[in-house]
């Protein structure tokens, strides 16, 4: 699948979405959580952009995984999900300037010529308005999700020597 042999043990965590419009925070909020948790950890690129903009697949070292976390206003039955995910090279919409993650995939795998291993976190949220911080009930849904990706998702990633999984 990867034909790079340049990209090591690169970890990208990606957590986007607007923290001014209240749970759609919720990624950037896994991310930081993720931050303070890993901070000791090389080869762990995590950033938190407003959206998935298309300047990011020329964002240094390209990455052997990654990992999208996002926020979704459906109905998840645990309140959160992690799922596989797989490059879309369905046709671009017109005038794009954010990209789903499976299109980020694509591009990306497009640029580097191979494709990361990636996964997509979503929390659910309640409340997309206007305003500053997470409702109670979608910051404990990210605290859990953010747990349990530094306790399974991460070993399910990253071996005990470092090495990036696929």
């Amino acid at each position: 699948m990867n034909d790079k042999e340049d990209t090591g043990g690169m970890l990208w965590i990606i957590g986007y979405g607007n923290v001014q419009r209240r749970d759609d925070g919720a990624g950037p909020y896994v991310a930081h959580w993720l931050r303070r948790k890993l901070a000791d950890r090389a080869g762990i690129l995590i950033q938190t952009p407003h959206q998935l903009d298309p300047v990011l697949v020329d964002d240094g070292v390209p990455p052997r995984a990654i990992l999208f976390i996002d926020a979704t206003p459906d109905r998840l039955e645990q309140g959160w999900r992690f799922r596989e995910l797989m490059p879309d090279a369905s046709p671009w919409p017109f005038a794009l300037h954010h990209l789903p993650p499976g299109m980020f995939l694509e591009l990306l795998g497009r640029y580097h010529r191979y494709h990361p291993f990636a996964w997509l976190v979503t929390i659910q949220g309640d409340d997309f308005g206007f305003g500053g911080g997470l409702t109670a009930a979608t910051e404990e849904r990210a605290d859990r999700a953010a747990a349990a990706i530094a306790d399974f998702g991460l070993r399910k990633i990253i071996d005990s020597t470092g090495n990036i999984n696929g």
